[in-house]
């Protein structure tokens, strides 16, 4: 779900202050130390997800490992 504004305005919105997620006009925008902006919540929901994400390859990772390490040590 997009976070930044869905209104139509009257200019075009200069690409500048669009969201980089949503692609979007910015909504309570926050921008980072390289530059790039976003709506708050759309950095938000994307770190979220990154975490997430990253928290389940880890957790794979660590099974195989496990396992790799297993058939070493049962041989």
């Amino acid at each position: 779900m997009a976070s930044g504004f869905e209104e139509d305005f009257l200019d075009p919105v200069d690409e500048d202050f669009n969201c980089s997620i949503c692609h979007l006009p910015l909504r309570e925008p926050v921008q980072t130390k390289c530059g790039h902006r976003f709506c708050k919540l759309c950095l938000e929901k994307h770190m979220e997800r990154f975490v997430t994400i990253t928290k389940f390859k880890l957790h794979i990772l660590q099974f195989e490992i496990g396992w790799v390490n297993q058939d070493v040590t049962c041989r």
